[in-house]
């Protein structure tokens, strides 16, 4: 696999960025160790301009998959890029180079996922590393469609491994600080591994748990916290455990450093020896020194620094984040036999049988410009919903019957209709059809029409087939298409949620089919 990753060098001087443009190369060739995954080769295109007067003409308006910024000693690459957010928005990550003096960030400096920061000096083998990590990271961005074939091929690689659970495992070398093993396995690295898993949750082919509850940095999302203590009054790390000393007699109360004289503990306020601990005095708590501000205290202040962009925060200020495990559902081995993320899934039924079937997004635009249309002109418009109460049944009867079926649903509810008459499937087993310029009688009509198409389509006689079909007209409480589907899909329920006619096949004593009108 081959990708082509544009790079943008902004460096102090021309001599910079030839040594940082030698050490890249123009190609990076990723070889997964023991070939667990397909090796990916970069072809890198470099860009190089220097920090001088008006330097970003001529780069702002370009897209880079991976900017490497280095500025002079005492200055900020950050606040460098961050004049100019138009470029900063057409880098995908930023990898900023800073001397070791100069490395801590304000919260936000880095943008969480995205940008690293790596400090000077640091060996060729660290900045390679570093790079190529940050590239894999960058091709991850793309986004995976719903139909995206890498999906289908990842279902279909672990339903014929049979590995039906999907785990994470941190890596302190990811952007994210956990990756799945066998997502790299099957689809390769330069993947979005989360977005490919919950894409599949989105088609019900896996469900997801909380496999680990983790904090993280608020500036980066970073997960390699360092956690320590420091002075409660001045944030000092500077200070030393001691023992708090309290004498009877006079109830004074320092520390031991303060009673310790020689090798005799002696008062500080009433010049007493003290010899027997119980009897002159008791030691009842430690407490912290601050070597730096004197100050004294039982507990000392908690911080957590994150190793990614050096930040300090408390730890009440860190992140949770929630790391999940997925496992593949019945419908990845149907998805994996069908060819398509959707398994035996209505759309793609009809999609491979039939013409003239809608996209809903397309239905969606049909509707909504019918909306603004009965808005301005009262254009009547209305809707057809026909849902099938067997379709779970006959689906386990096998793809053939369940296919055969759907065409038949799906003639009968397409039976007459005019050239602008919008159908589509809205939602598995439900059918929408849109009827422009038709008022609810009309829709009845053709709710009649589709009850009748399909008593006599039957595919076998006397089998329980059942239609639920219902109309709605575009009303003034339909002030959106959100709105209309609400009342439209909620009329399929059994009881209805809206006073539309809801249509249902059934069989008379005779069994002859008849519509009856639900109340």
């Amino acid at each position: 696999m081959n990708d082509t990753c544009r790079i943008l060098l902004i460096c102090d001087d021309d001599l910079s960025g030839l040594e940082l443009r030698r050490m890249l190369g123009t190609e990076m060739r990723i070889e997964p160790l023991l070939s667990q995954g397909p090796a990916r080769t970069l072809t890198l295109e470099i860009e190089e301009v220097v920090l001088s007067g008006t330097w970003e003409i001529g780069v702002q308006d370009r897209h880079y998959r991976l900017c490497i910024i280095s500025v002079p000693g005492g200055a900020s690459p950050m606040a460098e890029l961050a004049r100019h957010p138009t470029l900063l928005g057409n880098v995908a990550t930023v990898l900023y180079l800073m001397e070791g003096g100069g490395m801590t960030l304000s919260a936000g400096a880095l943008r969480p996922g995205r940008d690293r920061l790596l400090g000077l000096p640091c060996s060729r083998a660290t900045l390679l590393g570093t790079v190529e990590r940050m590239l894999l990271g960058a091709l991850a961005q793309r986004s995976v469609g719903g139909e995206d074939p890498r999906c289908l091929a990842l279902v279909q690689a672990l339903v014929t491994a049979e590995e039906r659970t999907v785990r994470p495992v941190f890596a302190v070398d990811d952007l994210n600080g956990w990756v799945y093993p066998l997502v790299l396995r099957h689809a390769g690295p330069g993947m979005d591994q989360l977005a490919m898993l919950e894409r599949l949750v989105e088609h019900g082919i896996c469900t997801r748990v909380v496999d680990q509850r983790v904090r993280s940095c608020p500036s980066c999302s970073g997960l390699q916290l360092v956690y320590g203590e420091a002075c409660a009054r001045c944030a000092s790390v500077d200070f030393v455990r001691e023992t708090i000393i309290h004498h009877f007699a006079c109830a004074h109360m320092d520390t031991q450093s303060a009673f310790t004289k020689g090798n005799e503990l002696v008062c500080p306020k009433c010049r007493v020896t003290l010899h027997q601990i119980g009897r002159d005095y008791e030691k009842p708590t430690g407490c912290y020194r601050c070597q730096s501000c004197a100050f004294i205290s039982t507990e000392t202040r908690i911080t957590a620094r994150c190793l990614t962009c050096q930040a300090q925060v408390s730890p009440e200020e860190t992140v949770e984040r929630l790391i999940y495990s997925y496992t593949l559902t019945a419908k990845a081995d149907d998805a994996a036999q069908a060819g398509n993320l959707t398994g035996l899934g209505m759309a793609s039924v009809l999609r491979n049988h039939t013409t003239g079937l809608f996209a809903k997004s397309f239905f969606i635009f049909s509707l909504e410009r019918e909306l603004e249309r009965r808005r301005r002109y009262t254009t009547a418009v209305s809707l057809v919903m026909v849902r099938s109460t067997r379709l779970e049944a006959v689906r386990r009867d096998g793809p053939n019957s369940y296919a055969d079926y759907v065409q038949v649903m799906w003639k009968a509810a397409t039976a007459g209709l005019r050239t602008l008459d919008v159908p589509c499937v809205c939602e598995e087993g439900v059918l929408a059809i849109m009827l422009p310029a038709t008022a609810l009688p009309g829709a009845e009509v053709v709710a009649q029409r589709i009850a009748d198409h399909f008593s006599a389509s039957r595919p076998a006689p006397g089998a329980e087939l059942e239609l639920v079909i219902t109309t709605v007209e575009a009303g003034e409480n339909h002030a959106d298409v959100d709105a209309l589907m609400r009342d439209a899909i909620g009329s399929l329920a059994p009881t209805g949620i809206t006073t539309s006619d809801v249509l249902v096949l059934e069989e008379d004593e005779q069994n002859t089919p008849q519509v009856m009108r639900k109340s």
